[in-house]
Formats: structure tokens, C-alpha cells, sequence
């Protein structure tokens, strides 16, 4: 999960807290899809989840706080599958592939949940977001460079942390443009991979 610095919320301990902070982000779901994340308010928030605003701020004391936990919370999943396809993965082949799969992957979580969308989408007109999403990027960018360096231990080091962070970089944009293109079938995505798979065979054939 992204790490919540610097836009420190506060996890529930109790039974009660956490049925209140899983009914905030319902909240902040559905209303980012009705009004669009810019538009999202707090004292709405509270008011959809059935909360008091003072419990909001009990765990989230920034509207900040609260779209960086709302993003952790929608990214945990992919992140967590990216993690397995990495460890899992016996060749620069099986990381293409893995991506490749992450992405239409992603597609299909953001096609059936409107609000991951706008999520993907709020790095751009967010800095809270802005924050957890360069984070989030960093981390899966080396951890994708470790496993890529383990399997080719020959190959630059650098050049291959510069390639993962483009690669994890432009995860969000891809979907984006898939998103927004007439295909019917994921062109677009599998052009994506063969770049990739063309330049790191490139990097670990050195």
C-alpha cells in the first residue's frame, strides 16, 4: 500500500473506526463520480457516510489526508499484484508479459469501478494525489528495477531504474488513452508492451 507520508491519515484500530473510515471512502466514491474528485468536500463526505465531520477529521484532518488514503486504497490491489507478477517472474519476457496483463488488468478494474477513473486521473489537479501517485511510481519502479537487474545481472543499472520509472510512470496515462480510443481490441496497450519488451531486450542483451 502507498505510504501515507506526507499526508498522514490515522487507521482505525477499533471495530466501530473502521466501519466509519470503510463508510468515508464509500462516500468519497460514489461522490467523485457524481461531482468529480476536484469537486469532492469534506463536510459532504461525512454527511453521505452518515458521519460526524468531527469523526472524519479523527482519521483523515485534511481533505488532503483523505484523498491519499482513498488513492492508497484503490491502487493497494494493483500494487499488490504487480509485487507477485515481479517475484514470480523468470525472465525479462515474464515482466513484459506481467505488465502487459497489469495493464489490461487495470483496465477492466477501472471499467467496472467509475471512480477508479477519476482517481488515475486526479494526479494531474491534485498535489495530495499528485504526492501519493510520484510515490507510489517511485516504489514500484524499484522494485520492478531489482527483479529486472536480478535477471540480468550484466545489464546498466541505471538505464534499467530509468526504464522501470518511465514504465510505472505512464501506467495511468496508457489507460487513460485506452480509455479514450475507438478499439475494439487493446492495440494500444499491446503496442505499449512491445516498446517496452523491444527496449529492455536492448538493455539486457548488453
Amino acid at each position: 500500500m502507498v505510504d501515507p507520508t506526507p499526508f498522514q491519515w490515522r487507521e482505525p484500530v477499533q471495530a466501530r473506526g473502521r466501519k466509519r473510515v470503510a463508510a468515508i471512502l464509500e462516500a468519497a466514491r460514489a461522490l467523485t463520480v457524481e461531482k468529480g474528485l476536484a469537486a469532492l468536500k469534506t463536510s459532504e463526505v461525512a454527511a453521505r457516510a452518515g458521519v460526524p465531520i468531527g469523526s472524519l477529521y479523527q482519521f483523515f484532518p485534511t481533505r488532503s489526508a483523505l484523498l491519499a488514503r482513498l488513492y492508497a486504497a484503490e491502487m493497494a490491489s494493483i500494487d499488490d499484484a504487480l509485487t507477485r507478477g515481479l517475484e514470480g517472474a523468470k525472465s525479462v519476457d515474464d515482466i513484459v508479459d506481467g505488465v502487459e496483463h497489469m495493464l489490461t488488468h487495470t483496465l477492466s478494474l477501472v471499467e467496472a469501478r467509475p471512480w477508479l477513473e477519476a482517481v488515475l486521473s486526479a494526479p494531474a489537479v491534485d498535489p495530495a494525489i499528485a504526492e501519493a501517485d510520484l510515490h507510489n511510481t517511485r516504489a514500484n519502479a524499484h522494485r520492478m528495477a531489482q527483479r529486472l537487474l536480478a535477471l540480468a545481472p550484466g545489464a546498466p543499472a541505471k538505464k534499467l531504474a530509468d526504464t522501470a520509472i518511465i514504465i510505472c510512470h505512464l501506467w495511468a496515462p496508457m489507460i487513460r488513452l485506452r480509455l479514450s480510443t475507438d478499439e475494439s481490441a487493446d492495440r494500444v496497450l499491446a503496442t505499449f508492451a512491445d516498446m517496452i519488451r523491444g527496449h529492455l531486450k536492448t538493455l539486457t542483451a548488453s
